[in-house]
This record gives structure tokens, sequence and C-alpha cells, in this order.
């Protein structure tokens, strides 16, 4: 979900305060999902009750993972019943787990014998109205901006449930981004070589939000005019849109190699 194109920047170790304290103070911030009995794979299995797995929306606040961009949850083991998740694929058959030991021990190990060679199929779980990748912001929600990282979270956390568009702004970047109106619509987007390429219906102008993490390699134009990028939601960024405008594009560049080299040999030259 909230991974765009900084996947590659983020696993070479460059990975943002902002992005970890989501995922710790926001994703991971409760005792379940910090201390599951079995932490590799998340499960708690004081939850499995009736062949099923109670309380995923407990332990995992869905609301965070659906504002951004997360649209689906891959499971081992099935769900209980919740509001939350859709049910659109499985395998024929739950798998056995070790409860089944003390009953099926022969039929347990034959189980775990077969997953060597052919791992069953994952339930997977749809949730209902994530965030889309490009939206535009319906409401503003303004914040201190001493605020720290875990009351941005939670402050966005109430402010993310299902149809909303609401963005929680520190105040020092609520003059960048000027009001929400619910006028514009993002007409179409599409996806182009290191960034996006958006249409909008903007009469009255508006903010439009990416679903992708705010950093400082990332620059945006609107109908080819500069504009200036603004965090929100703690993990994402947008821009304001003046009336009338029509296409964006985002950009994303992290300095590299070459670009040190031609700054070294632009002052080469002026020397």
């Amino acid at each position: 979900g909230v991974f765009g194109l900084e996947p590659i920047d983020q696993f070479l170790m460059l990975e943002t305060r902002q992005r970890s304290s989501f995922i710790r103070g926001g994703i991971q911030n409760n005792a379940d999902s910090l201390k599951p009995s079995d932490s590799r794979i998340f499960i708690d299995w004081a939850r499995w009750k009736d062949n099923a797995y109670h309380g995923i929306s407990e332990q995992f606040p869905i609301d965070l993972l659906r504002l951004v961009n997360v649209g689906f949850l891959l499971s081992p083991v099935p769900f209980a019943h919740d509001n939350e998740l859709t049910l659109v694929a499985g395998p024929a058959y739950p798998p056995m787990t070790r409860f089944d030991q003390g009953t099926d021990m022969s039929g347990y190990l034959k189980e775990r014998i077969q997953r060597l060679f052919d791992f069953t199929d994952l339930y997977i779980y749809a949730l209902a109205d994530p965030f889309p990748r490009i939206y535009a912001a319906t409401n503003v929600q303004l914040v201190r901006d001493q605020i720290d990282d875990y009351e941005i979270i939670t402050t966005v956390k109430k402010f993310a449930g299902k149809g909303r568009r609401t963005v929680v702004v520190k105040d020092e970047d609520a003059a960048t981004l000027g009001p929400a109106i619910t006028s514009m619509q993002v007409e179409h987007f599409a996806a182009i070589r290191d960034g996006y390429v958006i249409k909008v219906s903007a009469p009255e102008g508006g903010i439009l939000v990416v679903n992708s993490q705010y950093l400082p390699f990332w620059s945006a134009t609107v109908d080819g005019e500069n504009a200036t990028t603004a965090p929100v939601n703690h993990l994402q960024m947008a821009i304001r849109i003046p009336p009338g405008s029509q296409q964006i594009v985002f950009t994303y560049h992290r300095p590299d190699l070459t670009d040190l080299l031609k700054l070294l040999e632009t002052a080469l030259q002026i020397l």
C-alpha cells in the first residue's frame, strides 16, 4: 500500500522516521500486535477459536491500513466474520494448526511435510474502500506544529474512517495547501517512469493528495508550473491545485553519483 517509488531507497537503509513511527506507533501500537504468540506471522493463537482467527481488526487498525492504500490482507489462516473485511479467495480446506496435533497427529505431520513442497493457498481478504493512490481531499484537520508522532498518528486514525477524505495538516503547512474544495475531482491518473501524471477537474481548485511518502526527492508541476509539496496525514504528500488546473505531474528523483559529477563539471567550468 504505502510503498510507491521509494522502496529501493528504504531497503538501502534510508527509511524515514515518519514511516518507521507510522508502523510502530500506529499499525503495531498495541500489546497484541507487538507481542503475538507467534511472532513469525503475527498470529496470537489466543484468538484462535472454532477453526477461525478472531479480532483481526482489534489487533491491527484497519482504518490506518486503508488510509495508506492497503487493499488486501493475506493470511495463512481464516478470519472469523469481520465487517471490515470480505473474503475473496482461499484454499479449498482450512489448514491444520498446532491444536490438531492431539487429535490427528498423523494428518498434521503429513500436511506439514506436504507444505515443504507445495505451500497451501493463502486466504485473501479485501478491505472496504481503501484510499486510492491519488485523491482529492474533502476536508482539512489542522494540528499544531509541535505535535509529536504518536499524537498526530492518533489524530490521523480518528479521521481515516471509510468514505472520508480528510487530511491532517500541521499549521505550518496550512498556507501552502489552502482549503479543501469538494468540487475537485481526480479524473484519471497513470504511473509513468519515476512518477505519476494526473488529470483533474478543479473549477475552484483544491488539495490533491498522493498516497506516497512525503520526501524531498519528490517534485511536482501543475500545468507545467512548479508546485510546492507538503506532508499530510504524517505519511503522505499533497499540493495545492489552483482553480482551472488540469494536469499534474509528480516526479521522484534522489540525487546520485551522476548528479554529483554534473555539479563538479559545472563547478570546474565556472573556475
